[in-house]
């Protein structure tokens, strides 16, 4: 973290940031849509690089991560990808609320 913004370089780099400027604005961002949890992000199409991991995960709370949906160049439901024809995608996960009173999304990188 570079720049000390609180967001790790790896993260910043998939989200088109930069490591020299405060990117918290590009964070992904969770809401509601009727029953619905949603997750969204942009990504920078040039993190696609090989050696990039990226996972999205939930769960009912924030020390267990019950479920984990990668996000590759393609990906399956519940997670779709929107070329946004700009050199980056908008990354949806959409999951039901159910039963439980709070769901928790978060995006994780790894680089190799």
């Amino acid at each position: 973290d570079d720049d000390r913004d609180g967001v790790g370089n790896a993260l910043e780099w998939v989200l088109g940031g930069s490591s020299a400027t405060r990117d918290g604005g590009r964070l992904p961002v969770a809401s509601i849509d009727g029953s619905n949890v949603v997750f969204t992000f942009k990504r920078d199409r040039r993190s696609l690089a090989a050696g990039t991991t990226l996972a999205i995960q939930a769960g009912a709370g924030l020390d267990a991560w019950s479920a984990s949906y990668p996000v590759g160049a393609t990906v399956t439901a519940p997670v779709t990808i929107t070329d946004n024809g700009d050199g980056t995608d908008t990354v949806r996960l959409t999951l039901p609320r159910g039963q439980d009173s709070r769901k928790f999304a978060r995006l994780r990188v790894t680089l190799e």
